[in-house]
């Protein structure tokens, strides 16, 4: 499998990017995906939009993903 490229991500890296999600969540969800396999929300946070890396992610990489526990606590 050839490894994802991590693009920049939207203009509005960060807070902007932020404000954009809560104005429209469904439509900046879908603009995401002319961004690459895997792109940068915010700090730390990034998108992954192919269900291949995502399945390779929650394989490989389980150990160092954040469990939280929602919101049944």
């Amino acid at each position: 499998m050839a490894a994802a490229s991590v693009s920049p991500g939207p203009e509005g890296y960060g807070f902007g990017n932020r404000l954009a999600f809560g104005q429209d969540a469904l439509g900046f969800l879908l603009r995401q995906r002319e961004y690459g396999d895997l792109v940068r929300f915010d700090d730390g946070l990034y998108m992954v939009n192919s269900p291949v890396l995502v399945e390779q992610v929650l394989k490989e990489h389980e150990r160092h993903l954040r469990h939280h526990p929602g919101p049944a606590g």
